[in-house]
């Protein structure tokens, strides 16, 4: 019976391959491996070719195929079906060490007239054709000559139904014979209902049972130790056999099918869950995109593209709470010079005679000459945190948040500068011949008792001292 044993053993190690790799989230590719379909998986794997499919691609001039000669298989799964196979060789192994301990039992108890050497020899090449399997099973050998792991299974299964003939031969259809075929056939019921199911394994066994009581009446002699009545027994053992095995299986099936299919519904949910997932951060993304331009866009003057009074005020606001805030914590630690004490700066600076710039030249002309303006003033802010907005109308206002004095009267010689650079064309100012501005500079040092709105008005009161001065100049005021 091992030729029985073995066959349906090589298949069902393959097949708990296959359905463990069925389980597995995302790795259909397996699927191809398995049933030898490469165009399933959408991609071809690729291995060394034996002399055989060597000789085939020199003479075609294409690739061997599962169809041909070579199968294709990765070498993962080369190597789990090599470890696969050495546990067949070893189960088919134990199969014969059975069947040998059974022998013995059955002379100890004179069930067979068989003798110990007469049994042992064939039970020992048995199970030498097992084990020689196992000298097969080597992956850089099926690496070499992946040909090789087709061709093993049947040329086991031929030798061993050899000896499995010869020792019932021998035994003339004894209890040997019988107990044999009962353990045999336990053992491929349980292959054959995991693989196929109750179904085929109870037919398979009602068939294989009629077919070994058919040879026990062809060949039973009259000196056979198994008399007809003993023989009837063990078929209707076989039967019940078969039929609770069936029952079984097809238990054990349905509850795998069950599983298999919440498996697959698992995996169809995970899969809807991630791609919504993706879609959900794709909307969020752009949703975030979208809000951002929408914010740099309400806090961005349209025309001259620094930032607008409500930026501005928003700005002042926060730099003023964490000046004070700053300047609380370490009162204590005083500078004397107040120009070298880091606090907030504020300038505010206005283009001089502008009215009559839009009078002379057109609004045109002076829509572009405050781009040009504010663009000027932007260069002359060096670092990130320092501001420069679009107060109102040809008004523009600079934050230096921890600066010094110093640092912001540099500013406002900057942009002054910068201005002038320009040299656009004002032949109606009172000032120069060119578009000049009047700055007003606020300081802050430390944290005196007075509110944001009369921080401002400090530099708005020095604007307004440098434009009664005679403009294009710069004033500062400090408080008091």
């Amino acid at each position: 019976m091992p030729w029985l044993v073995f066959q349906p053993g090589f298949f069902y190690a393959l097949f708990r391959e296959k359905e463990a790799l069925k389980f597995s989230v995302g790795r259909p590719i397996f699927e191809s491996r398995i049933a030898g379909l490469s165009a399933f998986s959408g991609m071809e794997a690729t291995m060394p070719l034996c002399p055989i499919a060597d000789r085939f691609v020199r003479l075609t001039g294409g690739p061997l195929s599962f169809g041909s000669l070579a199968p294709v298989v990765s070498p993962a799964s080369l190597e789990r079906k090599l470890h696969l196979g050495r546990r067949v060789t070893r189960a088919s192994a134990l199969f014969w060490l059975l069947l040998g301990l059974l022998a013995v039992l059955a002379i100890d108890l004179g069930l067979t007239r068989l003798g110990l050497w007469d049994i042992m020899p064939l039970i020992g090449l048995g199970v030498l054709l097992a084990l020689s399997m196992q000298t097969f099973f080597k992956p850089r050998l099926m690496s070499r000559q992946p040909v090789l792991l087709p061709l093993i299974t049947p040329v086991a299964i031929g030798l061993q139904f050899l000896v499995l003939m010869q020792l019932i031969r021998i035994d003339e259809y004894g209890y040997l014979s019988a107990f044999g075929s009962l353990l045999g056939l336990v053992t491929l019921q349980c292959y054959l209902g995991i693989q196929y199911g109750g179904r085929i394994s109870f037919l398979v066994g009602v068939a294989l049972t009629l077919v070994l009581h058919s040879l026990y009446l062809v060949g039973r002699t009259e000196s056979s130790l198994f008399q007809p009545e003993e023989e009837f027994l063990c078929v209707g053992s076989a039967l019940a056999i078969c039929s609770v095995m069936a029952m079984a299986n097809s238990f054990q099936r349905g509850r795998r099918d069950g599983l298999a299919h919440l498996y697959k519904q698992q995996a169809e949910q995970t899969r809807l869950i991630r791609r919504q997932r993706q879609a959900l951060d794709l909307r969020s993304r752009a949703l975030l995109e979208a809000n951002e331009n929408l914010r740099q866009v309400s806090l961005s003057d349209g025309l001259t593209g620094v930032a607008n009074r409500r930026c501005f005020d928003e700005s002042l606001h926060r730099e003023w709470f964490r000046h004070t805030r700053g300047t609380a914590r370490s009162g204590q630690q005083r500078v004397s010079d107040s120009a070298e004490r880091p606090g907030l700066g504020l300038l505010l600076v206005d283009i001089d005679a502008f009215k009559a710039y839009n009078d002379r030249y057109g609004h045109m002309a002076g829509d572009d000459c405050l781009c040009r303006v504010a663009g000027a003033i932007r260069r002359a802010t060096l670092r990130l945190g320092d501001l420069a907005a679009r107060y109102g109308g040809e008004e523009f206002a600079v934050l230096l948040p921890e600066t010094t004095l110093e640092g912001t009267e540099n500013v406002a010689l900057r942009v002054m500068a910068n201005i002038e650079e320009l040299n656009i064309p004002h032949e109606d100012s009172p000032v120069a011949s060119i578009v000049t501005v009047s700055i007003g500079i606020a300081h802050l040092g430390e944290a005196p008792h007075l509110e944001v709105a009369a921080f401002l008005g400090m530099a708005d009161q020095a604007l307004y001292q440098a434009k009664n001065q005679g403009r294009n100049r710069i004033i500062v005021r400090l408080p008091a």
